[in-house]
């Protein structure tokens, strides 16, 4: 069974990641947070070294099979995943899913503060 537990934007709990041929899939300890979904080998692993990391921004989660889904970034990073249960495979979608919603919210308000100044910035330059 999953341990997989979250909040608004954050999720964690073991899955199974595909590694190579040679040792198929391994269990990580993997985190959600901040539109990034990020693993390591174990919990302890997470105050010095991250695995990997994939930005939900761009990103697609399809699922393959009853417990199996994958994660790519367009190319250059692909994460083949299993979930312990058909249920725990879909709580992982879905919040994978709402993650990247909020992640590419967040980036669309951040580019239009950049192109729209806030007004009171506006106004003490006009006074300038």
């Amino acid at each position: 069974m999953n341990d997989a537990r979250g909040s608004a934007g954050n999720y964690h709990g073991w899955l199974h990641k595909w590694t190579n041929y040679i040792k198929g899939y391994q269990k990580r300890w993997f985190v959600l947070s901040n539109g990034l979904l990020s693993y390591y080998r174990t919990q302890a692993e997470m105050a010095h070294t991250c695995r990997g990391t994939i930005n939900l921004v761009g990103a697609m989660v399809e699922t393959l099979d009853l417990c199996s889904f994958v994660i790519t970034n367009g190319g250059t990073q692909t994460f083949y995943l299993r979930a312990g249960s058909e249920v725990d495979r879909q709580k992982w979608v879905t919040a994978l899913e709402l993650a990247k919603a909020e992640a590419i919210q967040l980036a669309a308000s951040d580019e239009e503060e950049e192109i729209n100044p806030p007004l009171e910035e506006s106004l003490q330059t006009l006074k300038g």
